[in-house]
């Protein structure tokens, strides 16, 4: 045997010398004999590595009224089954029972294929038929006139409506679309074609899908199957094996690469092969890494012998794996997606290439069919040629065949060619079949998941696709197929039979049975548990029969430890709703080997259904890492979806263990943000706050607002609860969405939004919200509280914190002034009112406000002193009211005029407190007098004692000098002539005037007063002019001020600093005005005379 190395062979059928697969123990080619003969001598039966059930007896639906099967697909959870008289039957797994039949084919079904709820079928009597298992009516039939051996569905069909097929004409046809519940033709004959298209072009036409031939040409189609993943598409011709591109996930560049071929591979080139090729039909398995069993040994490399990746190659994607199985050959390809070339392609692209790494040849068989086993062992159906002794068998026409041999499986290493192990298949009438009667099919069936919990039943919680525990107890357990692993199927027109792993009980019985007692004391010794096991089995089949659960289930824990068994035994306590008994033995912690997640998913399925508080329990006691995580939640979600408990009623503590639960199995899985969610519906606070801090979902806690706010509040405080008490209970919820709002994370329009759509309800949670927002950091709050909630906020404010209204009055400019108004005067909140109508210079209304709404007398006094205009309103609005009338004589002074208050007064009008009031304001006239005339005795005192020091020191008067800005006008004054008489001088000689009053004229000093102010020692001040027109000066007096004024102001602008520096011009105004005060000297003259 030569065996050729990885890469002697490619997609273009170059190819060295392949292997040949040697017997174990058999002599090979090249060995010696003498060492081969004692070999045979020594050779003894090798345990073989597999078990076998035959499945035929649970099949009686199938093969009754003598209906033999053509053809089988088993995929997903369905084993599906084609006959000769072209009825198609599907089966569900593990329990073989019929889920529908119905009839396809008025002749044998070839070929079948599956697309999730899709079946196509191919028939001798030329149609394809498309079926659903999920609408009856959903039937495409497709007749292409010849017969169809291979068919193939898109892994999409169910969106794209596309499926491949080929036949004894040769085509390679891709039909996409079809009219459902319609028969059609395919329309790849011109006659077809053009009278679809003529039918079309008069509008009579429909969619009956169109069919495009690939291929052509090299001879009839055994075989079609797209990849795995879709992506390729591998097809078996009498010329040889081909692969191209398929339609499916191609890159927006790569769209021209769709159904273009990218490798060939050559049929053998041997005599046999020109004339056997159209004859032997052509098997392939696209192959999953994930789908084997694992190798017992060190794993071999499918690449070749001890290949290890290279650094350049190590990162590169998986190639796809095709199996190929045609007459004598077996062929194992690696298929890899395209990209840039590279050498003399480098620039371009390419849509793939594929690899031959294996090549074997059979010199004693036919392949039937094939399937790698592990990733180093093929599994080959062989159809034999030779006989025991090596014999060929004699060929005799098909209807008088009768010499046959049985079918063998073998397992051959693909690296060496070894055959290491071979058995013989006991099948029925054997004798009569040919190599195209017999077909191979294998399924990975992993552990089961939980999907949905089981409200019609416990068990129906579980489903990975392969479990349906409403079968029969005895049945179920007898059937290899209840283990997880590969399971290989053989069938042939009246026998299916099953091939399994076999475990190491069945090693032990095994060895036993060959009697092998230190091979089988060795193991038990090693291994003891694989004993007890055996007797273990045995005390729980005797206990279980006896009905005694209880006892049964205290056994389990001690027997079973950490094997695979649980799975079989927790079924077992599953079938008979006996969970109680088996639940608080199964191990809680992770063994090694770890027991199977199953064990513990579909008793936590069972107790999700009938009793959530035993779940939780459990769900504490049993760590994550031994289920999976996702199944059970999504089996508690269903269950919370399905009604059958509430949040409220009688059903609530349920509701809350299981959304307990599901929290911390959100959170076990890694979803924090899940468990956050579910978390704040149970009002969890600390587990909540805790998840928020620790896992900084500060962003996620914008999803659920009403739900934080309500952590720590019942739904009967919300309604009815005292704000204090919600302050409290929601001030760190509040706190935190304030806190996140100012860092951008949270933002305030989220916040309000979502509890403005809660209803009224929350309106408390919402006012909380913007008095924080409104109290927190010296930032531009209106920025925060934006304009579009102003007003929002002004209505809370309203409705909750009067003084918190206050302050945003005053200090927010974002809200709208009529809104504001409106809320203020709905409400009756005056003083807010009376704010706003001052701010809105509606003064009068705002007065009349405080008068009549609020009868504050003092802030009606306060606020005409603001607004002094408003005196003689308010004395109009106080006149009929006595308590009005007495506050306001309180508060005569300087802002009221006594006399004009007095007189206002209505006659007859009785006022409680009047003449306390008018001594009031008497005693308080008194006491201003005197003050000012104290500050005009002090001041009086103090410019005489002045006056004396500076004639003491000989030094001029110097007076202050105000510019004038209105000069007398000379003219006017000649005109209109002395403004005093003799008699007017006389008369207010003997005139007593205040402090603070012109002696000429009697009026008050202002602070402005534009004209020069003259004092004398006697206290008596004058007005420049009238001290003038009260000594009757001269013409030549009053130039002579003018020029005085002239002088002080010499650029024109006043300056009330400016003193007068010139004593020349003292000494002439000291001329002008005459020696003394005029008065004074009048005083004195009567009195001499």
């Amino acid at each position: 045997m030569t065996a050729a190395p990885q890469g002697s062979e490619n997609g273009n059928g170059t190819e060295d010398a392949p292997k040949t697969p040697q017997k174990n123990g058999s002599k090979a080619s090249g060995a010696d004999p003498e060492s081969a003969d004692d070999s045979d001598d020594d050779g003894e039966e090798e345990e073989p590595q597999l078990k076998y059930t035959k499945l035929t007896g649970s099949l009686s639906s199938v093969y009754r009224g003598g209906d033999d099967t053509s053809t089988f697909f088993v995929g997903g959870d369905k084993l599906v089954i084609g006959t000769h008289n072209g009825n198609i039957h599907t089966l569900s797994l593990t329990s073989l029972q019929s889920l529908r039949t119905y009839h396809a084919h008025s002749a044998s079904v070839t070929a079948l294929s599956i697309s999730p709820i899709y079946i196509a079928s191919a028939s001798v009597d030329g149609h394809v038929c498309v079926s659903s298992l999920v609408d009856p009516m959903d039937v495409t039939l497709r007749n292409f006139a010849r017969p169809v051996q291979a068919v193939a569905l898109s892994p999409e069909y169910k969106y794209d409506r596309t499926y491949l097929s080929g036949g004894l004409a040769g085509n390679l046809i891709l039909t996409v679309g079809g009219k459902a519940g319609v028969s059609s033709e395919a329309n790849t004959n011109s006659a077809a074609a053009a009278a679809q298209g003529w039918l079309g072009s008069i509008g009579l036409g429909s969619n009956t899908g169109k069919d495009t031939i690939l291929h052509s040409g090299e001879g009839s189609i055994a075989s079609v199957k797209f990849s795995r993943t879709g992506k390729f598409v591998a097809w078996i011709n009498e010329h040889g094996i081909k692969i191209m591109r398929s339609h499916m996930k191609l890159d927006s560049a790569d769209l021209g690469f769709a159904w273009k071929r990218i490798a060939h591979v050559d049929r053998p080139g041997r005599d046999i092969w020109q004339e056997m090729a159209a004859v032997w039909k052509g098997r392939m398995e696209w192959i999953g890494d994930k789908g084997l069993e694992q190798d017992d040994g060190p794993a071999k490399s499918t690449n070749g012998p001890d290949q290890t990746p290279s650094k350049g190659t190590a990162h590169k994607r998986r190639p796809e794996k095709l199996v190929v199985g045609w007459g004598d050959t077996a062929w194992v390809l690696h298929v890899h997606v395209g990209g840039h070339g590279v050498g003399k392609h480098a620039g371009e692209r390419s849509a793939g290439r594929a690899d031959i790494v294996h090549k074997l040849t059979f010199d004693d068989c036919i392949l039937s069919g094939l399937s790698l086993y592990t990733p180093s062992l093929l599994a080959v159906l062989a159809y034999r040629t030779r006989d025991d002794d090596d014999q060929p068998i004699a060929s005799t026409p098909r209807r008088h065949r009768q010499s046959a041999l049985s079918p063998e499986l073998r397992l051959v290493d693909v690296a060496s060619g070894e055959e290491v192990d071979v058995d013989t298949l006991t099948v029925s009438r054997y004798e009569s079949l040919s190599v195209t009667d017999y077909h191979l099919g294998t399924i990975y069936i992993p552990p089961p998941l939980i999907s949905e919990p089981a409200q019609r039943g416990a068990f129906e919680t579980l489903n990975a696709g392969f479990w349906d525990i409403s079968a029969g107890a005895t049945r179920m357990f007898s059937s290899a197929l209840q283990s997880p692993g590969l399971k290989i199927f053989i069938q042939t027109p009246y026998d299916c039979v099953l091939a399994v792993k076999r475990n190491p009980t069945d090693h032990l019985t095994w060895l036993m049975e060959h009697h092998k007692y230190k091979q089988a004391w060795d193991l038990v010794d090693v291994h003891p548990e694989v004993e007890k096991r055996k007797i273990g089995d045995l005390w729980l089949q005797q206990l279980v029969a006896a009905k005694d659960w209880k006892g049964a289930g205290e056994v389990a824990g001690k027997v079973l430890g950490t094997s695979s068994r649980w799975e079989h035994w927790v079924l077992a306590f599953a079938q008979a709703n006996r969970f109680d008994e088996i639940a608080p033995y199964i191990p809680s912690t992770d063994m090694q080997p770890p027991l199977p997640s199953f064990v513990y998913e579909v008793v936590l399925g069972h107790y999700i259904s009938s009793d959530p508080s035993r779940f939780a329990e459990l769900l504490e006691k049993w760590d994550p890492e031994l289920f999976d995580i996702s199944s059970v939640a999504t089996a508690i979600e269903t269950r919370l979806d399905s009604g059958d408990i509430t949040e409220d009623g009688e059903t609530a503590t349920d509701w809350r263990t299981l959304m307990a639960g599901l929290a911390k199995l959100k959170l076990a899985g890694g979803q924090s943000r899940q468990a956050l969610r579910y978390y704040i519906r149970l009002q969890d606070a600390e587990a909540a706050m805790s998840l928020i801090k620790d896992y900084h979902l500060t962003d996620a806690i914008a999803e659920d607002i009403p739900g934080l706010l309500m952590l720590r509040v019942s739904r009967d405080s919300l309604s009815s609860g005292s704000m204090p008490d919600l302050r409290e209970a929601s001030a760190e919820a509040i706190s935190l969405l304030v806190e996140e709002a100012y860092n951008g994370i949270v933002a305030p329009s989220s916040v309000v939004t979502q509890l403005t759509t809660k209803g009224a309800q929350y309106a408390p949670f919402t006012y909380l919200y913007f008095a924080q927002l409104w109290r927190g950091p010296e930032v531009d709050e209106d920025r925060v509280v934006s304009k579009n909630f102003a007003n929002l906020a002004l209505s809370l404010f309203a409705t909750y914190d009067r003084d918190l209204l206050s302050l945003y009055l005053r200090t927010s400019t974002a809200y709208t002034l009529d809104k504001a108004l409106g809320i203020c005067d709905e409400q009756n909140l005056t003083p807010e009112l009376v704010y706003l109508l001052s701010k809105t210079g509606q003064t009068k209304k705002a007065l009349f406000l405080i008068i009549e709404k609020l009868g504050d007398v003092s802030q009606a006094i306060s606020f005409a002193k603001e607004h002094s205009d408003l005196w003689d309103d308010l004395l109009d609005y106080s006149m009929d009211k006595p308590r009005f009338i007495r506050a306001l004589l309180h508060e005569v002074g300087t802002s009221i005029d006594a006399v004009k208050l007095v007189q206002r007064i209505p006659e007859g009008l009785e006022i409680e407190g009047l003449k306390e009031g008018v001594q009031k304001m008497v005693r308080e006239y008194d006491i201003q007098f005197s003050i000012s005339e104290g500050v005009a005795r002090v001041l009086r005192g103090e410019v005489a004692a002045g006056m004396e020091v500076k004639h003491r020191r000989a030094e001029h008067l110097e007076v202050k000098i105000n510019p004038a800005l209105n000069s007398v006008d000379e003219d006017v004054k000649n005109k209109v002539g002395p403004v005093v008489t003799e008699g007017a001088l006389a008369v207010s000689d003997n005139a007593e005037f205040p402090p603070g009053h012109c002696v000429g004229c009697g009026e008050l000093f202002e602070e402005d007063e534009s004209d020069f102010l003259i004092g004398f020692a006697c206290g008596h001040v004058f007005h420049l002019e009238c001290l003038l027109d009260k000594i009757r000066a001269t013409r030549q007096a009053h130039d002579l001020i003018d020029s005085l004024r002239d002088q002080t102001q010499p650029d024109g602008a006043p300056d009330a600093d400016d003193t007068g520096s010139a004593p020349g011009s003292f000494g002439a105004l000291t001329r002008a005005i005459g020696g003394g005060c005029p008065v004074c000297a009048k005083k004195a003259e009567a009195v001499d005379m």
